[in-house]
Parts: C-alpha cells; structure tokens; sequence
C-alpha cells in the first residue's frame, strides 16, 4: 500500500462561515497499491476520520510554523479481506505563512523608481526586495501573451535589482514578476515610460502588523462597486470591487486603476489582515464547477460532533496581525466578472428546503474504490527517423496507461500513420549545393527518397514524443499497429512496456517484434460506472446493481463555425534545370540533376490546438513537403470544392470515446473563389512556387460545465450542485468521408485537326494531340469558322512563318494545315495513371468542371534538355487565376472557371503508341485519332511524336475549346485544370463512420481555467469556448505532377534526317489535387529521369549517358504507387448515437457483471465492465435496494421484491409458490423472484449470514427473515408487528413522510456472530423545530433477534448509523469513529457507560400471596459495588432500593457476605418506617452501574449465579365490626 497526500493553494472561507475566516489548507490523500476487496481507514494526527476510497479531500487549518517540516500525520489503515491489517503513514506538509514569504508583498512593500527616457536603455529601480539567492526580478512587455521576459535582475545583496528595460518606448507600458528559486510568485507594479511611474502598490500605506494603516471598504451605491479609503492617503485613483470568491477560496477585494479601467493585472486585499465589514457571498449556488472539494466538510474533521448535530465550527485559528489590510499582488485576471464565488459546503442532513425537512442519503460508490481509475490520456507526436530495421510499410501508434497492481485503460490513438520505406534520406551523401538556383545546401536527389513495396526490411526506425502524461499511473503500454496492404493491419504488437517517469518521455520503434494484441481490443471500450447502490461477487464475477452510469455529455456546437486554413509546402527549389549530366552515388550514373528537387530541413511547425496554444511538430532533418514523414502523417490537406462532415467526440475520464456528435459538413472554397490567389494551388515565396494545402480551423466549441462536471446533491440547498470532479478528459475533432463529387482531377489539351483525301476518295479527318506545349490559336477562332481557311481559325506556333507552323503531318509525305478540333480534348491525370484506367461513363452525371489554370512559374514556357534536339518541357506553376475569366479565355465556346461541361464520348489510349483509333468520333464516321503526330518545326523537317499510354480523349458537348490566350507571344504554354466531377453515392447522415483528424485536446481543470469562457450575469462560467482549432486528416493531396505527354517517336534503324534525328518530346510539371501522395511514387517518372532523346540511344555519346533511363516507346513511364499510403483509418471509427438511442445514466433496477476473474492474473478483471455485459430486473418493483450472497446463490433485495439472480448454475429455491427452478444462462439468468410483495427500502436493514437473509420492509411494516424455509414474517410472528408499522410509516409512492411526524428515518441491522443475534436500530434523525428529538430519544431503538431461537431477546440503548462485520468481529461508527463490539469496558457504548438492567420474574408458590421480605443475589467477588438499583414491583407497588451510588453503599442494611448481597427488600418511607410488598409474584430489575470501573480504572465483570428471596405466606385476617 502506498500513500501519498500533498497541499493545494490556501482558501479562505465566506465570512459568517464556520471557519470564521480564518485561512484553512487544502490536503489531498491518495492511495495505490492495496489489494481488491480491501477496506481503508484514516486517521488524522491520531484520531480516526473514518473510512472512505482510494482517496480523501481534507480541508484543515493552516500552520504559525515556519519550520518546513511542520505538517499533518495522517496514517491509513488498510483491512484486507482476509483479516490481515496494513498501516501507511504519509505527513501532508501544512500552508507556512510567515513574514519571510515574498508572495505576500505588504511585508516587503515594493518601491519603483525609474527614469523616463525613451528610446534608450532604461533602468528600473526595484527597491525593498529580499536578500539571498535564488531571487530574481524579471521584466515584462504589456500586452504581448504569452508573456516572455525581456530583461531580469538579481538582488545586488542590498535589496536593490536594477533591471535594464533595452530600446524603451514612450507611453509603453512594463510589468515585473518576482521569481524565487525559479518559481513564479506574482505580478507587480508597472511603469510607463514617459508618463513616471505608477506604483499600485501604494508604496508604504499598507504594512501588516499593529501600527498599520486601516483599510476600509463602502458601498457606493452603484452595481455593487465599493469605494476604498486608507487612514489619510489619498485613494481616490483607485477603486475597490465587490469582493469574490475565488477558486481556491481566498476571500478577496480586487483593486483597480481608475486611469484605464482595465483588469489586465489587479491586486487583492487578503481579508485575512483585516476585519471589515465585506458583504456576505451570493446565497444562490454558482453554476461554475466550485473549486474547493465538496465532499469533507467545511469543519477540520479532527473536531468532530456527535450526530446528529451539525458539525461543529473548527477550532479557532491562530492568531496573526489583524489591524490593517494585506495588500498583494494577483494573478492575471483577464475579466473580473469571470471569478466564481464561494462554493457551497455540503451537508449530511438537517437540509432545510423550503417547509419540508428529510434525511439525505450520501451516494456514493460501494466499492473500496473505483472500478476504473480516472486519467487524461497525453499527447504524443511522430518526432523524428530514427536508425533501425523496421519492415516498410505505415504504421500506427496506439497507448495505454497501466497501474501497478495491473489495472489497464482502454487504449489511446489519435495521431494518423507514418511510412517506412526502404528507400532511405541520402543523410551520409555530402551536401550539393548549387547557389545559382538553390540558396541552401540539399542533399542528394530529392526522387531518391519514394516508397517502394511493403514487407523490405529497412534501415530505418520511428520515434514518438509522448507528453503531459498522467503521472497518476505507472506505466505505458504501446502498441503499433503495422499496414503491409492498404486492405487490414498485417501486425498488432505491443512493443514497449514503459515506466513513467515525468510529464513527458520518447519511444522508440525499431523492430517488428512485440506481443500481439487483437485489433478488437484497441477499440475496447468499458461501461463508466460513477456509483453502484450494492455489489456482490459470485463465480468468480463481480455483479454491480443499482447502476448510475455515465450521463449523456453533450457539447454547445450552437454556434460552432469552420473556415478554411491553408499551408505552404516546399515542391521545388530547382527552377528550370535542363538536366546537365551530374553523378548520383545512388544510382552509380550521372543523372543528379533531377527536373525537380527540394532540400531537407530541420523546423518547427506550429498548429493551433486552440486560442493560445500550439501543438509543435518537428521536422528533423526530413522534407518539407509530402516527401517528409512529419508533413506526410500530418498535414493531409482536402480537396476544393469538397463537402467534409466534421464531428467531435468527448473523451470520459476513464479514456473511453463517447458518440460522435455532428459538427457540420463545410464545403471547401474552390480553387478560382476568393478573387483566384487566396485558395490557388500554388503561392510564390521568394524565388519559388511553394504548393498551397487547405484544411480547417474549427471554432465556437462550447463546453457546459453542468455536463462536464459530475454533480453531487447539496441537501443545504436541494439541489444537485457542481464538484471538482470533471466527467471528460478530452476531445477529438473527427471527420467523415468526404462526399465524394471529384473522382479526380487533371489537365486538358486541345487536339488539332487536318483534312486528308484517302485512295477511295473520301473525305478523312485526322486528329492528333497538341502537338507542342503552344496552347494558343487564334482569337478569332469559332466553331463557324473552322474551315475557312485563314488566319482567324488555326492553332499557331508562335513565332514562325503562319504558313509553316501550324502544319501537320497529314500522312503518305503530306503536309496539311493544322486547326483546333473542336470538342475533342486530352485529360491527363495522376490518378487515372496510378490506377490504370478511367471509371465507366455516366453520360447523364459525369462531367468535367473548369476549376482552374496553369502559367509559367519562371522565365520560360518551356525549356529544352541539354543535348536533346527539340526534348521540351514545361513548368506551369503559377496558379493565381487572377485571369481566368478574361475575354480571350471565354469566347467563342471557351469556359469560364466554375463552368461544368458533359462529357459526350471518350476513350482510353491503351493499345501501341503508333495504333490509330478508328470511328471514334460517332458523330463523324471518318475521323481518326492518331496518337503518333508529326509536325513540321522548320520547313521542311519533320518532327515526330507520340501521345502516352493512359491518355484518356473525350468529346465534351458543352465546350468547344480549351486553349489558353493570356499573352500570345509571351505567355503561351498555360493550360486549364478540370475536375472529373461525379454524383456523389447514397449519403446517409445519421450512419456516418467518423475518424481522427490527428487532434486531440485534453480537458483537465488547468486548460479550463485558461480557456476562453462565456459568463452569466452573475460572473459564473456559462461556456468554456475553444477557438481556432487547426484540423487536417483530409485524403488530398497537393503535389508537382510530372508526366511526358508526348513521347519520342524514334525513326527506323536511328535514322536521320536533314542531319537529325526526328523525335521530340513535350512533358509538363504542373500542381494538381490528387487522392494520392505524387512525391513517394516509385519508378521512372519524367522530373527524375527525363526523356530519352533518340540521339542518346543511336550514338555513343558520354556527355548523354544520363538520358539513358529516360522515357521513351520501350522505357515508358512507371505508375508504381504503394496505396498503403493511403489507408486512413481501419480500426478505430467512432459513429453518432442512434436517433432512436436513449442514453440512461441512472438504471436503479439494473445491473452490469465483469469478466471471469482469474486469480493471479495480471489484469484485474473486476475493474472491466464491458458495454454488452448488463441487465436488467423487474422495474416495477422498484430500485435495488441490495445484493447479498447467502446458500451459493446471489440474493437481490428491491423495494417491491425479493428474488434470485443465477449466474451460470441451477438450483432450486423454496418460495411461497413452491420450488423454482432457476435457469442456466451463460452468465447471469433471468431473476426468479421469491416475493413481488415483499422487499425493503433501506440497504442498512439487510443482513446476511451463511444460513439467513432478513430486511424489514417498512412499507409493509414488516421485519422479514429468509431460511431454506422460505421467506416469513418475524415481526408477525413474535408479535412486533405494531412496533415496526408504528416506527416505519410511509406514503403509497414509497418515499418517506417527513420527520417532524416523529417515525423512524433510517434502518440498519447487522448479524452478532458473537451472540448470534441480529441487531436492527430504528433511527429517528433530529427535526429543528423538535428540541431533544433523536438518538437516545424513545423514538430510537435497537431490537435484537435470535435466528434460532426464532424471537426477538432484547432491546438495547445505542442506535448506531452504520454497523458491519469484519469476520466474527462487530464494528459500529459514530460521531467519525469506528467502535469494536463485544470488547473493552462492560456497558461502555459510544463515549458514554450505560448500565446493565436485568428483569425477571420471582414467582414461587404461584397459587397464594406472599410477604416478600429479603433478598439473595449471588455474585462475583469484587463486583458488589457495581450493583446500584434493584426496583421490585408488584401489581400495585413499587420499592426501589438504592444499593450503591457511584459505588458507594447507600444502603446500611446491604451487606456482602460469602458472595451473596444481602438485603431487606423494603425501602423507608417518610416516616421512617419499613413497609414490605405483598402479592403473589414480584418483578426484579437490577441495574448493574457500569461506570463505577470509570472510577476504580478496573474492567469488572459482574456474574450473577442467582437470586434467592425469603417471603412468607400471607393470611388474611378478618376483622369484625
């Protein structure tokens, strides 16, 4: 058993309070490590609190001393079940205030000089501080959150800092701290620079001690301020608010500057110095969670009161100055509105609510301690690659916390995958650095790092930072969930067993190796009990009833809004290379001057988790940009234009996830809104284009405390009040699918047409691509124009003769003239290539959707490979759509950005680049596509190309053209991006599967208190409002697409013409949203490798050998794409609640039962109750009252009934109806019930032996009694019927009537295993207005009953509330103590000796009267003092005799003689004579004085063998007269 106490902040109560204003310490009493089923017991500086769970809040007074080693002994006894006692003994050090503190500053008063130049360094005098180490002063710009120091001082040993403020400023305005041993202790005085100083601690005026000046506050009259005034200084700058009452229940005034009304930073006056006349704390309840723990009392409980009477006020506190006000300095406080007021104290009874007066139950869990222990589940981050030998592939990070004594939490996850791959960073190649077109050194080629297959062992690990860990656990279980396929987890492992050392720790992930974990278990969840009203254990299973769950916990999304965020990512810093020959260590050729590159870096990226606070994600010596594991795990963005249902769901304090709740569905902006640069796809910095990514930021989530906090009913103010207990310890935003309307996304080019007349004389038009990167025709050019020859219609090659460049190769040596083919475009996209083919047309719903538009990034239109001979490419990066909708752009068919067209035809190019496609065109049977173009550059060369595998050719019916005409001459290679756009499938709202967003916030007193708050009137918390929460997880990604649109068509047998080799190639690099990440795909790709000019295959060049991977007809592009990449989510999906779902956080007729519980096994069973394993009794007769275990059988007491509740057994039960047969489930059967008449309505009056269950039913008013025999009615059957109706009155609805009708309250009965007995106490709780009513009043009593004798024995004085067994051991409690019975002083119960009585009856010769004249009582020797007063009664008199008094004789004629008690059983009357009783039997009572061993100091024992008397027969004498 471990035990652990340790201090929070001092409060001070409400005035009028018991504590009568005096400061009081908060304690909190922890312990761990003690064994199920133990019971726990605490003791404060020696004296029994009495017994509780795992943990106790104690508020006790605050300490004069000021050696730090003063402090409370609290010691905890623990009583394991099997009778064995363990002792822990902790010392909770106690609140030290003493002069030497320098947090109150009214006992070092601070005094600021400074000197008002601006613009230079300033010193700050700060006089009057400590002398000594570990002092510090520091300075503080206004303003500026978080705060950050700008300049510090120490003490010089003279009690002076001088802090140099650098640059100052005039009209700025400074604040300083006082910092000791480098903790924090408040903030003070300000200076403005040139405006003198402001010293708002009023230098000396307020000094604690006699002698001081006197602070007194009035109301003024107006919205509760107060006016302030101090002896003869002058306050009227300042203005004193009504007082508040903190959290932490320092009774303060604030004070603030009159000059700018600002709350920025106050000060308080510690009332505590003082005694003015504050006003009295709000009588209604905060609706603020108060503060201060709710369930001690108020009252230190080493003072306890006897009950029923209230608790009594603590002692008085020390003394300390008084005669002047403590002034200090405060924390920020932003809002004084926002300060709560005073929380409540609770109660036990006695509650006043309204005219009606009851006793309140506490409810409490009845368990030795919480089933599951509360937690706050940390962050963690991927932090960086690490040396290892993991299998490529992603992986995923789940936690769990785990106790000591094996309790597990569920697990943990929220961050989304990171890969692996074998194909590692070139960290060990030296750095290149080309300063002309990349200012920072890179390293290596950026396309070197792609992700390959999955299942290679690598050379590389993963690392984690793990963060604001919950220490009130032991350790971290970590579990990777590892993806070889993008289809289900290949393995699930826990790999680290880690012990908590601090806050934070980092994990290391190196091998595939661990125990595994079923995939099921990371997405356990556990029912979250908050109380059970009994529990039972039968079978090796833990049955918990009366069940209070977990109520339904809901967020205030009412005003929740979503707006789009954007981020840059690096693409490429390579600008327009022409891909010289440069050595590569990898590839052992010279082809390291890749078309694209980007360097490493090392950074920090800040995401806002909320209003004021960032997550930091570290990239380290990695790529920013999809290259990168950080930006690739985290920062997935969304597609533009895309609907994206976003959701939350709460995390409760035991780590489960609860429903999902619908935030909304927001539509991302298109690329083309917000003027076509706010959400364009790429961004220019400095020299280079970096790509834009979108996600959102969420704001205007609201927590309501009367949801988030557990509540407890206050019987002071009948209601149910707030505590410090917060129900959640977290939140994740989440999101759904997108509804998915882009299949994908992609660029389009004209095609171009040339009439050709064929040998059968027909008429054949042949189709081609654009054969180069021009995209630009005439601005005449209309579909009506088409073939009329001339200038107005053609496709122009800019800057050549018209007549030369826009001729085509018409086939058989032809030359023809080249126009735009009207409605016929090429679509090339990523995704169709990764895939391999397009999705089936819908002609009805398919359609392709302008969205946006492509220019050149640099100088160029396009640029030609070095030794290439007419390789072209392009780099069209610049985005910004500022154009778009020009008039040359949208005439004449052309689109506007936003314009949606149907696609009428299409067709894939899947056949050999040189196959024609015939028919294509159903409108126009003679037509023909042919992939390969010729094209004529420079009269009379020709030129030939062909179109790539995967292109996809559509007829679209909507638009005639898609070329691009910003600037003719200089701006002519731009293009326009479409969205393949399609009907979105079947959408059903309310079955949406959510997944994490890779956020997480947690919820613990701390960031609520710093959160942003909506308030009442009143000043009390309404909302805790989280704002600008950054989320990403989207499936878009925003990347360079790289492809060669047309390939090198090589001549026969490298065969030349005009002394050339006739290929050319046009490849494009352009951004584009894709559902796959473009920077880790694999294989020959243009950006890395270039085209092949024919030049290099036919020639043995040197200075060309890095063309030799290049594209070409036999060395096409490679599509290679690991679509683990992207698996999202597979495990953990979080759904709404069901519309038709009820959620019920109170199941009185309930019941939940835990797993098997295997003895010795690592995991405590008891403590999981799972979401399936419950049930339910008959609620029509009333709540579970209890549950006991009695002839093997587990027995359920409600209020209207008695039954059997099976667990994997059958047996037979006797019962008035005969015998039953109980059923045999797996787990728990359906109750059989014994009684649907009978049943109890207080737990207490349950009691149970091996052999006999009883209760009293006071509805019925009967005592019940349960045998082998079945169920019978005690009370009837002895005849006390009368007494149990008469004590136990109740109305029909089953409640009890109030207590000034003088019946019983309360029941509590209990098995005497010592006298076999059972004792049940009748217990009547004091009424105000009924003085002397209560224990001890005849309305209380206590019966004992013999179970085998079959009737009731005797009555007895004490009534004790609570009472129970600790094997044949009886313990009774209170006033806060525990009382063992059958043991110690004889007649000595509850602080006070009661005496003895004896009663029988003395009746010989029963047939005649007697004269009774002495008395016999055979006893112990030594105990005859002990004997006090025997009272004989006949039918018409009564004698009582005293024997002794305090143990001293009072009667002469008693006498003790060979252990007997002699004496004349007369008594004198006031005459002085002795009369004697007459009649025919005589009642005896002897009082046996038990509180004569008080005085002797011996523990006696009175044995009374037996008792003789002399009588006489009694003849009547007749008298005549």
């Amino acid at each position: 058993m471990i035990v652990d106490a340790y201090t929070d902040d001092i409060f001070h109560p409400a005035p009028g309070s018991p504590a009568n204003g005096h400061h009081y310490v908060t304690i909190f009493v922890n312990v761990s490590s003690y064994g199920v089923g133990s019971r726990l017991f605490y003791y404060l500086d020696g004296g029994l609190l009495g017994e509780d769970d795992d943990s106790i809040t104690l508020q006790l007074p605050h300490s004069n001393c000021c050696d730090p080693g003063c402090g409370y002994e609290i010691k905890v006894e623990e009583r394991a079940s099997d009778g064995t006692t363990y002792i822990g003994e902790v010392t909770a050090p106690k609140v030290i205030l003493c002069p030497s503190e320098s947090l109150f500053s009214c006992q070092n008063p601070v005094v600021l000089t400074c000197s008002p130049v601006a613009g230079t360094n300033v010193p700050i005098q700060v006089q009057s501080v400590p002398v000594g180490p570990g002092y510090t002063i520091r300075a503080y710009l206004d303003g500026v959150q978080p705060y950050a120091a700008i300049a510090s001082a120490t003490t010089d040993g003279l009690g002076v800092a001088t802090v140099i403020i650098p640059t100052a400023v005039n009209g700025q305005k400074y604040w300083f701290s006082e910092e000791i041993s480098g903790r924090k202790e408040s903030f003070f005085n300000s200076v403005v620079i040139g405006g003198g100083c402001q010293n708002m601690l009023l230098n000396e005026s307020f000094v604690c001690g006699s002698g001081g000046g006197t602070v007194t506050f009035a109301p003024t009259g107006g919205s509760g301020d107060y006016s302030m005034s101090e002896n003869n200084n002058d306050l009227s700058g300042y203005e004193a608010l009504a007082p508040k009452f903190l959290p932490n229940g320092i009774n303060q005034i604030y004070v603030r500057d009159n000059t700018n009304h600002a709350y920025k930073i106050m000060y308080s006056i510690d009332v505590d110095c003082v005694a003015p006349s504050a006003p009295s704390a709000p009588s209604a309840p905060p609706s603020a969670p108060p503060s201060a723990p709710s369930a001690p009392p108020s009252a230190p409980p080493s003072a306890p009161s006897a009950p029923p009477s209230a608790p009594s006020a603590p002692p008085s506190a020390p003394s300390g100055p008084s005669s002047a006000a403590r002034l200090r300095s405060g924390e920020d406080v932003d809002d004084y509105a926002a300060l709560s007021t005073t929380p409540q104290t609770l109660a036990s009874f006695n509650a006043s609510c309204g005219n009606n007066y009851k006793y309140v139950e506490k409810t409490m869990s009845v368990h030795s301690m919480n089933d599951r222990m509360s937690l706050v589940f940390p962050y963690y981050k991927f932090k960086r690659r690490i040396t290892g030998k993991l299998l490529s592939g992603v992986y995923e990070l789940y936690l769990q916390y785990e106790s000591a004594n094996g309790h597990k939490s569920v697990f943990h996850k929220y961050k989304n995958r990171v890969f692996v791959t074998p194909n590692p960073i070139d960290g060990s190649l030296p750095n290149k650095l080309n300063t002309a077109q990349i200012p920072n050194a890179y390293k290596s080629n950026h396309h070197n790092r792609q992700m390959g297959v999955s299942g290679e062992i690598t050379k590389e690990g993963l690392q984690w930072e793990v963060y604001a860990i919950d220490t009130r656990w032991d350790y971290i279980n970590f579990v990777y969930v590892y993806y070889e396929s993008d289809i289900e987890p290949l393995q699930v492992r826990e790999f680290s067993h880690t012990k908590i050392t601090g806050s934070s720790m980092l994990i290391d992930l190196v091998e595939n190796v661990g125990e595994p974990v079923s995939k099921e278990k990371l997405s356990q969840k556990f029912q979250n009990i908050l109380s059970a009203k009994t529990t039972v254990e039968d079978e090796s299973r833990k049955v918990d009833l009366g069940i209070e769950y977990l109520p339904e916990i809901t967020v205030d999304i009412s005003s929740a809004s979503i707006s789009p965020k954007t981020r840059l990512l690096e693409a490429d810093f390579a600008l327009e290379p022409n891909y010289a020959p440069d050595f590569n260590p990898v590839s052992r050729k010279n082809d390291n001057s890749a078309i694209t590159n980007t360097p490493t870096r090392t950074k920090v990226i800040n995401i806002s988790r909320r209003t004021g606070e960032f997550e930091t994600l570290d990239i380290i010596d990695d790529y920013d940009n999809y290259k990168g594991q950080q930006v690739e795990s985290s920062l997935v963005g969304d597609f533009r234009g895309e609907t994206v249902p976003y959701g939350i769901v709460l995390v409760d304090n035991k780590g489960n996830k609860l429903f999902a709740q619908p935030i909304m569905e927001f539509t991302f902006p298109e690329q083309f809104a917000g003027g076509g640069s706010d959400f364009a796809l790429t961004q220019k910095e400095s020299l280079w284009w970096k790509t834009k990514i979108l996600g959102a930021v969420i704001s205007g989530i609201k927590l309501d405390p009367n949801k988030i906090y557990k509540k407890r009913y206050n019987p002071l103010t009948c209601v149910y009040e707030l505590t410090k207990e917060l129900l959640v310890s977290g939140f994740m935003i989440v999101r759904g699918d997108r509804f998915k309307t882009i299949e994908h996304q992609g660029v389009v080019f004209n095609t171009v047409e040339v009439e050709h007349r064929s040998t059968n004389d027909k008429k054949d038009t042949r189709v081609y691509p654009l054969p180069t990167a021009e995209n630009t025709f005439e601005n005449g050019y209309s579909i009506g124009n088409q073939f009329q020859y001339g200038d107005g219609h053609r496709w122009i090659k800019v800057n050549q003769p018209t007549t030369i460049a826009n001729q085509v190769s018409k086939g058989d040596g032809e030359k023809g003239i080249a126009n735009s083919c009207p409605y016929w475009v090429t679509y090339h996209s990523p995704d169709v290539y990764i895939e391999g083919k397009i999705k089936d047309l819908a002609e009805e719903s398919d359609k392709l959707q302008h969205v946006g538009m492509v220019h050149k990034g640099y100088i160029n239109n396009q640029t030609e490979l070095i030794g290439s001979q007419k390789h072209y490419y392009t780099k069209n990066y610049n985005t910004l759509n500022l154009f778009g909708n020009a008039d040359p752009l949208t005439v004449n068919g052309r689109p506007k950005l936003g314009d949606s067209t149907r696609i009428e035809a299409r067709f894939e190019i899947e056949k050999t680049f040189e196959t024609d496609y015939l028919t294509f065109d159903a409108d126009n049977p003679y037509k023909i596509f042919k992939p390969g173009v010729g094209t004529y550059f420079i009269s009379p060369e020709w030129w030939g190309a062909n179109c790539n595998k995967d292109t996809v050719v559509m007829k679209l019916k909507d638009v005639d053209a898609v070329d691009v005409t910003r600037n003719v001459v200089n701006d002519y290679a731009s293009y326009r991006l479409m969205n393949y756009k399609v009907l979105p499938e079947g959408i059903n709202r309310e079955n949406i599967q959510y997944y994490s967003t890779g956020h997480f916030q947690q919820i613990t007193q701390e960031i609520l208190d710093s959160a942003e708050k909506e308030l009442n009137p009143d000043g009390s918390v309404r909302r805790f409002v989280f704002n600008n929460i950054e989320v990403w997880g989207g499936d878009c990604y925003v990347n360079y697409f790289d492809f060669s649109r047309l390939y090198p068509l090589y001549s026969q047998g490298c065969t030349k013409r005009a002394g050339k080799y006739p290929d050319y190639a046009i490849s494009h690099i352009l951004p584009i949203e894709s559902k796959y990440n473009l920077a880790l795909r694999f294989g020959r790709c243009f950006a890395k490798n270039a085209t092949q000019p024919q030049f290099s295959s036919c020639e043995i060049v040197p200075s060309l050998e890095h063309f030799s991977n290049g594209i070409m007809n036999q060395q096409p592009e490679e599509w290679g794409y690991n679509k683990v990449l992207n698996i999202k989510e597979r495990i953990s999906f979080y759904q709404q609640k069901p519309v038709d779902q009820v959620i019920i956080s109170s199941d009185e007729a309930g019941y939940v039962h835990s797993p098997v519980k295997l003895y010795g096994a690592k995991e405590d069973a008891y403590r999981n109750n799972l979401p399936l394993d419950y049930g339910s009794l008959n609620g029509t007769n009333g709540k579970v009252v209890r549950a006991v275990k009695a002839h093997s059988y587990i027995y359920v007491i409600q209020e209207r009934g008695f039954g059997v509740l099976p667990i994997n057994q059958k047996a037979f039960v006797p019962s008035t109806e005969g015998d039953i047969v109980l059923g045999s489930g797996n787990v728990i059967g359906k109750v059989n019930y014994i009684s649907n008449i009978y049943g109890s309505q207080h737990p207490g009056s349950v009691w149970v032996n091996n052999n006999y269950i009883g209760f009293v039913d006071a509805r019925m008013g009967k005592q019940m009694f349960f045998s082998q025999a079945g169920l019978a009615k005690m009370s009837t059957n002895n005849n006390m019927d009368d007494l149990v109706i008469a004590s136990t009155l109740y109305n029909e609805k089953g409640q009890q009537l109030l207590p000034y009708l003088n019946k019983i309250q309360n029941i509590v009965a209990v098995y005497d295993f010592e006298h076999e007995e059972v004792l049940t106490s009748f217990i009547s709780y004091p009424h105000p207005e009924t003085s002397g009513f209560g224990v001890g009043n005849v309305n209380s009593f206590c019966l004992a009953y013999s179970p085998e004798l079959s009737f009731y024995t005797q009555f007895f004085d004490y009534t004790p509330k609570v009472v129970f067994n600790i094997g044949r051991y009886l313990f009774s409690s209170i006033s806060n103590k525990i009382l063992l019975h059958n043991y110690g002083k004889y007649g000595y119960f509850y602080d006070r000796y009661y005496k003895s009585i004896i009663r029988f009856i003395v009746n010989p010769s029963p047939t005649v009267s007697k004269v009774f004249d002495n008395g016999f009582l055979n006893i112990s020797a030594g105990s005859e003092d002990r004997i006090g007063t025997i009272w004989h009664k006949t039918q018409n008199e009564q004698h009582r005799i005293v024997i002794h008094s305090g143990g001293v004789p009072s009667d002469e004629d008693a006498a003790f003689y060979e252990n007997y008690l002699r004496y004349p059983m007369c008594e004198q009357d006031d005459l002085g004579l002795k009369s004697r009783l007459m009649d025919q039997y005589m009642e005896v009572t002897i009082e046996i004085d038990n509180e004569v061993q008080l005085i002797d100091g011996m523990d006696k024992r009175v044995c009374i063998e037996n008792f003789d008397t002399k009588f006489r027969i009694s003849h009547p004498t007749q008298y005549d007269l």
